[in-house]
């Protein structure tokens, strides 16, 4: 299981709701939320802390669906591998399915072929309809989006076990976000994946590395930048 939460309550879900190890075997496993109302919601967005671990044997994937039938169909919006601590990402409802008042998320996990110790957490889960009267298209309040890409300083710094680093995304893109020790070798890839624009945050469980000096780089396309960490056990 995730060593801590996402958002600091003290709650998440996790594979069979117990601490230790709930290895999904077989499966799949599915969390599904509620059913909510995004009628209207041009502009409405989902946004979600996931966790997943996949140890050994074939790769596993976690999987983000969203329906806007209660139920009855589902549009995959992700299918993402072992993310090495939790990562706070979401996506605009009308990129997938038009908004109604029959919305549903489910998350969910497997392990098949059934030869690896495969674990997920979801927390900080928020559905929000955003609504925009009379901006000014040059207003600060307009300008929604980040303007240029950037990585900014993890937190806490110095950090026991797990620090959440955090960075800004112009564009959509193919995004890297690896750690580095003290003699440029890699220790943790903790992003991999394509996102979408926007104001990006992912926590590293750093339980297993050694205190000291740690440099995590960013790398979209031909941007990055790297900067520096410090773990303290």
């Amino acid at each position: 299981d995730p060593p801590t939460d996402y958002d600091g309550s003290g709650n998440c879900y996790v594979t069979d709701n117990e601490y230790g190890y709930s290895d999904v075997d077989g499966g799949p496993t599915m969390l599904f939320s509620p059913t909510f109302d995004l009628t209207g919601g041009d502009e409405a967005s989902i946004s979600y802390a996931r966790w997943f671990f996949c140890g050994g044997g074939e790769p596993d994937y976690l999987e983000v669906h969203i329906s806007n039938d209660d139920g009855n169909t589902w549009i995959l919006v992700e299918s993402v591998p072992d993310t090495a601590g939790w990562i706070y990402t979401g996506f605009k409802v009308s990129d997938f399915v038009t908004a109604t008042s029959q919305m549903k998320v489910r998350f969910r996990a497997s392990d098949n072929p059934n030869n690896s110790l495969t674990e997920a957490g979801v927390d900080a889960f928020k559905a929000v309809i955003v609504e925009c009267e009379g901006l000014d298209a040059g207003s600060d309040e307009a300008e929604l989006l980040p303007k240029r890409t950037e990585l900014f300083g993890n937190y806490p710094n110095p950090f026991n076990l797990a620090t959440t680093f955090s960075y800004a995304l112009a564009s959509g893109a193919e995004v890297s976000l690896e750690v580095y020790n003290l003699l440029g070798r890699k220790v943790a890839t903790v992003v991999n994946e394509h996102q979408a624009a926007g104001y990006k945050s992912v926590q590293w469980d750093a339980s297993d590395c050694a205190s000291g000096a740690y440099f995590y780089k960013l790398t979209v396309g031909d941007f990055s930048q790297t900067k520096r960490a410090m773990l303290l056990k």
